[in-house]
């Protein structure tokens, strides 16, 4: 799956750097883009348990996701919805 998410506190170079490399460590997880201008995070994850992951990182670092989308890697970005989706329960 693919996930696009709303980062509003990111707005630096250092604030993406922070980022990545606390999503790195994440082995789950693949970060596609990063985009510090519009405050979007774009990654690659195979289950609900590795989104939970960044989320909850996110969170711990100081950049909690606003919003966030989902789709499979052939379909296109669903609509938005908010982090505290209960579909994805916090681990």
């Amino acid at each position: 799956m693919k996930a696009r998410v709303s980062i509003p506190q990111l707005r630096s170079e250092n604030s993406a750097h922070t980022v990545i490399r606390n999503l790195s460590r994440i082995l789950d997880i693949k970060v596609i883009d990063l985009d510090v201008e519009n405050g979007y995070l774009t990654f690659i994850y195979e289950t609900k348990l590795a989104f939970n992951k960044v989320k909850n990182e996110l969170l711990r670092i100081g950049y909690p996701m606003k919003t966030y989308s989902c789709a499979s890697l052939l379909d296109d970005m669903e609509t938005p919805r908010y982090s505290d989706h209960s579909e994805f329960l916090m681990v």
